[in-house]
């Protein structure tokens, strides 16, 4: 069960992860070229990209977790325990 829970956390937090990243690489190259208003509407965007990003995950736990916990296992004490 804590292996499922693990692989199905890191699916989520790498699409996270991947916003910030690109953000802050946006960020910092514009910085770096002197365009403060240009970082502060990537900063913005990325924020807005993060806020629709976590409403999805929780979105789609919500909806679908049960689902997506059967494409791992069918064992039902599992799915007990991590439901």
């Amino acid at each position: 069960a804590y292996t499922i829970f693990l692989n199905i956390m890191w699916i989520y937090y790498s699409v996270s992860y991947g916003i910030s990243f690109a953000g802050a690489t946006a960020v910092g190259n514009s910085l770096g070229a002197n365009q403060a208003e240009l970082a502060a509407r990537f900063f913005k965007l990325t924020v807005k990209l993060s806020a629709m990003a976590s409403a999805a995950t929780v979105a789609s736990l919500l909806l679908f977790g049960g689902r997506i916990l059967q494409l791992y296992t069918d064992d039902a004490a599992v799915l007990k325990d991590i439901e």
